[in-house]
């Protein structure tokens, strides 16, 4: 705004106010009302008539009236939930916004003082269990605690069931007429069956007498023990492979009076002949052969066992010595017969095929 009086540069006085005339003013308080008075259209100037006289107070701006303020969001601990009322039993009941106000109880102190519990409980329990160890046995000579860390852990016995008692029953329809001998221990067979025959009442030319073989306690020998004290070159175990158990013993006597034991065996159902066969082979090169006569056989031919045939149709190996011994084995069926004497294994397969085959 340009003054069109412009005051005087002497005289030291201030002119008077114009007495008429009017002029525009814009305050912030007159643009408020201005907005106000024209719902918010481009506020006015206020005119102000220079006539009128100017009041000795000043005047008291008119209230602004602005909008509500925004209420702050809910804190993460405040969900706008009413404080909760008082229980009628006096029981406090849990509010989240109670809660977010209430200090979490510190558990340092807890921790700590259960630490503290456990370390010496600990502690406690290790110097008891040190001096139970290492210094009660000091004082006291028999300390269970002791044996139990030192000795080792008892083997576990397990006690073997016993088989049952072979029952014997003879693969040959011996003559009912003729005693039978019993032969106490396998272990000495060959002297045992001299003493019976010795003891015998009489003996009968040209027969076959049974001889019940028995084992220590008095029950049938097995035929893989027995043969393995005869043989050994035919180990117990593999002639149990092949053979059952229960065998026939025997003893020819010939027109001499003279004795030849004889022994028969039978193929196991689960044995395969031609591996049998090829097993007892081995007794063609034994050095115990001897052993299955009573007396002296004398030296062995030299050219060894040979092929031979017993009753026309029987094939048999045989081995002579210079006695007149022989040593015949040969198979009838499922039987293996292993017999001292060639009259003896001619007198013995009848009887066999009679009763058994």
């Amino acid at each position: 705004m340009e003054n069109q009086n412009p005051m005087p540069s002497s005289g030291g006085q201030v002119p008077p106010p114009p007495s008429s005339g009017s002029v525009d003013i814009r305050t912030q308080q007159s643009d408020i009302q201005s907005i106000k008075q024209s719902g918010g259209s481009t506020p006015l100037p206020s005119q102000f008539n220079l006539g009128q006289s100017v009041p000795s107070s000043p005047s008291v701006p008119e209230p602004i009236n602005l909008p509500p303020p925004i209420p702050p969001p809910p804190s993460p601990n405040n969900f706008g939930l009413p404080p909760s009322p008082p229980s009628s039993s006096g029981e406090s009941i849990f509010n989240p916004a109670d809660a977010s106000a209430t200090p979490a109880p510190s558990g340092g102190a807890d921790f700590k003082k259960i630490s503290l519990i456990i370390g010496i409980v600990v502690a406690v329990a290790a110097l008891i269990w040190v001096g139970y160890i290492y210094i009660y046995p000091l004082f006291f000579s028999s300390s269970p605690a002791l044996e139990l860390l030192s000795s080792p852990a008892p083997a576990v016995v397990v006690t073997p069931v016993a088989p049952p008692p072979l029952v014997h029953s003879s693969f040959v329809n011996f003559d009912a007429s003729l005693p039978s001998l019993s032969v106490p221990v396998i272990g000495t067979f060959r002297s045992d069956l001299a003493n019976a025959l010795s003891s015998a009442s009489a003996l009968v030319p040209d027969s076959i007498m049974e001889v019940k073989v028995q084992n220590a306690l008095g029950e049938p020998g097995a035929w893989s023990i027995f043969l393995n004290t005869l043989i050994p070159e035919i180990t117990s175990e593999t002639a149990a492979a092949i053979f059952a158990d229960d065998f026939t013993a025997f003893v020819y006597v010939d027109n001499n009076l003279k004795s030849w034991p004889g022994f028969i065996a039978k193929l196991k159902s689960s044995a395969s002949l031609v591996d049998a066969g090829f097993q007892v082979r081995a007794l063609e090169s034994s050095i115990f052969l001897p052993n299955l006569f009573l007396a002296d056989s004398g030296t062995p031919a030299a050219a060894g066992f040979k092929d031979g045939q017993v009753n026309v149709d029987i094939p048999t190996r045989y081995l002579t010595y210079s006695s007149g011994a022989v040593i015949n084995y040969f198979w009838i069926g499922d039987y293996f017969v292993l017999v001292t004497s060639y009259p003896g294994a001619q007198k013995v397969i009848p009887l066999i095929q009679t009763s058994n085959l």
